[in-house]
């Protein structure tokens, strides 16, 4: 092995652990195979490829933008999509001018290698050739940490302009989430429906060593939200995502949803052998059971959405899927919605399935089904958990309100 390739293994070790958890998480995803250096210079022997400030801190990150762009960092930081409110927007909008004002007191990550970069090995040489522009400059942001989590890169010129964004896959997971959301971008440009807008897809490519890298349009990012953030969509747009796949009347225990669930419950754990056991009950008294099924969003809730210019904008489509009971992206976005404000699972439940109940009226769902609809979204929340994608949710408190909500079918 060449001693500058051993060197590379040796000394990023030594610098992944000043950098933090999230910081050398990030660094392990976009970078594996590069010396990283803080503050510091690359030694002898190696060549820079890229240089970044990082904001605020190192141990802090929420960004990280090519050195010394001060337009970068307010395109940057205006770009971040967290949920955010509409309050929260503006303070930040402003907050990003006092920060690019601070520009150059930042500490400094340095990306390295032992000579050039191999193909496709950096995300900005990819996104330079999908679009078509030498001048990109890639600027770095990520969510909180969770099995699913991925980095997203901002596509921009150096004086401030959006081009694009991008995510990239890092592992199995994440490549299926990121494949799966580009063939929903793809359905719904065929689709084109009329209750909402869905960011253009630009390309899937692969990037590194062969991982899923999706690229798509600028998403709106505007700091007034024209509704108030929270505010239920409506029934139309969830009409309007049902009908991609096509709606049907069948029975529960023959949809792909319900095939999908009963895969993914298969283990030995508490959880997933609570799902299974509520599953097969379920099965056996309502299986037959006929119900609206379509395609749902699979995220539908207010972090993922925006409405500027009269026009709905959603985005985040990884989860899409065809073949679930109609209403379920109703109760997600109700559920979301209620327990972000007192991190309480049964309250969430029981509002989310008092507030869904008139939405799922008007899309034709009989009442006498929305137990039973809160019973599958329960089982599915309870799922991702165990994936790894729960948030702060208890596994507990899921567990006791799947079998709550599946005793009142």
């Amino acid at each position: 092995m060449d001693d500058r390739l051993s060197a590379v293994a040796t000394l990023s070790v030594e610098a992944r652990a000043e950098l933090g958890p999230d910081l050398g998480w990030l660094v392990r995803a976009v970078w594996p195979r590069a010396l990283i250096r803080l503050d510091e210079a690359a030694p002898p022997g190696f060549r820079t490829a890229e240089v970044f400030e990082v904001i605020p801190s190192a141990s802090r990150p929420r960004v990280l933008v090519p050195v010394h762009a001060d337009a970068l960092i307010v395109a940057t930081l205006r770009g971040v999509n967290d949920g955010m409110g509409t309050l929260g927007r503006r303070r930040r909008a402003i907050r990003s001018r006092s920060v690019a004002r601070a520009s150059g007191r930042f500490p400094e990550l340095v990306v390295a290698f032992p000579g050039d970069p191999r193909p496709l090995e950096l995300p900005t040489q990819v996104l330079r050739e999908v679009l078509g522009r030498p001048d990109v400059q890639a600027a770095y942001s990520f969510g909180p940490a969770r099995a699913t989590r991925k980095p997203i890169v901002q596509a921009l010129t150096l004086d401030g302009e959006v081009l694009a964004f991008a995510k990239l896959g890092w592992n199995e997971r994440v490549d299926s989430l990121l494949e799966n959301e580009a063939r929903a971008l793809r359905r719904l440009a065929l689709y084109r429906p009329t209750s909402f807008a869905s960011p253009r897809l630009i390309d899937q490519v692969r990037w590194g060593d062969g991982r899923a890298m999706t690229v798509v349009e600028q998403i709106p990012v505007g700091v007034r939200a024209e509704v108030r953030p929270g505010t239920m969509p409506p029934a139309s747009v969830v009409h309007d995502i049902a009908k991609i796949g096509g709606v049907a009347f069948a029975p529960l225990g023959t949809s792909p949803f319900w095939r999908r669930v009963l895969d993914r419950s298969r283990g030995t754990t508490p959880a997933r052998r609570a799902v299974s056991t509520t599953l097969a009950w379920l099965h056996e008294i309502h299986g037959r059971r006929p119900i609206w099924q379509g395609s749902w969003h699979g995220d539908f809730a207010p972090r993922n959405m925006l409405t500027l210019g009269g026009r709905l904008h959603i985005w985040d489509w990884e989860r899409f899927a065809n073949g679930v009971p109609l209403g379920l992206d109703v109760l997600h976005f109700h559920f979301e919605t209620a327990y972000r404000r007192d991190r309480h699972v049964p309250r969430a439940a029981a509002r989310a399935v008092r507030r869904s109940r008139p939405v799922l009226a008007s899309l034709g769902v009989p009442d006498d089904d929305v137990e039973l609809l809160a019973s599958c979204y329960l089982a599915e929340r309870l799922l991702r958990c165990e994936e790894g994608d729960g948030g702060a949710l208890h596994r507990g408190d899921l567990v006791d309100e799947l079998r709550r909500w599946a005793g009142r079918t």
